[in-house]
C-alpha cells in the first residue's frame, strides 16, 4: 500500500432471490461498509449504508425458490420489499456514501462469497459497483484455506441471512 493510495476494506453482503442475476434473480437487500485495510475492524464510518429495495412482493416471492423463500420468510424480508428503496435511487445513494469516505478505486469488497454479491452490484448496482475496486477479497476463501492447510477451525455462523448480521459475523 503506498501513503498517496489509501486502500480500504468495503465489508459488503446482498441478499436475494437466487444466486444468478443473469438467470434474472433479484436484489433484495444490500449493506455496506468501509475499514481501513490496516485495521480491518476500524470502522470509518459504524453505521454503514443499508438499503431494502423496493419491489412487488409476490412478483419477488416468485423468482425465488423454495430454500430462499423460506430463508426470507424467516427474516421478515419478503414484508419490507414494498417499503423499500427504488433499485436506482439505492445505487444513487450507495455512490454517495461511497464517494463520501473513499477515492474511487480504494474500495475492495470483502467478505464471504464476494464474488456473488460483486455479481448483484454489477448487474443492479452499477454505478456503486463501478467505484469499486476490481480486485476483492474472500473471507470464505480464507477460511478455507486455512482451515485445510493450517488446521483453522471454521467459524460457526448463525445463518441469520440478513445483509447487516451477515457482515458482523
Amino acid at each position: 500500500m503506498s501513503e498517496s493510495t489509501p486502500e480500504y476494506l468495503v465489508p459488503t453482503d446482498v441478499e436475494t432471490t437466487g444466486l444468478s442475476p443473469d438467470a434474472g434473480h433479484l436484489l433484495l437487500e444490500v449493506a455496506v461498509f468501509i475499514a481501513d485495510a490496516d485495521a480491518p475492524f476500524d470502522l470509518i464510518e459504524p453505521d454503514g449504508f443499508h438499503a431494502i429495495i423496493r419491489h412487488d412482493r409476490d412478483v419477488a416471492y416468485a423468482a425465488a425458490d423454495d430454500y430462499v423463500r423460506n430463508m426470507h420468510e424467516k427474516t421478515g424480508l419478503w414484508d419490507k420489499l414494498e417499503s423499500g428503496t427504488p433499485q436506482d435511487e439505492v445505487d444513487e445513494q450507495l455512490l454517495a456514501y461511497l464517494q463520501k469516505h473513499i477515492g474511487k478505486r480504494e474500495g475492495r469488497v470483502f467478505g464471504n462469497s464476494v464474488r456473488l454479491d460483486m455479481n448483484f452490484l454489477d448487474a443492479h448496482l452499477p454505478k456503486s459497483a463501478a467505484y469499486l475496486h476490481y480486485r476483492f477479497l474472500d473471507a470464505s476463501g480464507l477460511a478455507w484455506y486455512a482451515h485445510r492447510n493450517f488446521g483453522v477451525p471454521y467459524f460457526e455462523k448463525k445463518k441469520t441471512h440478513t445483509a447487516i448480521d451477515d457482515i458482523n459475523e
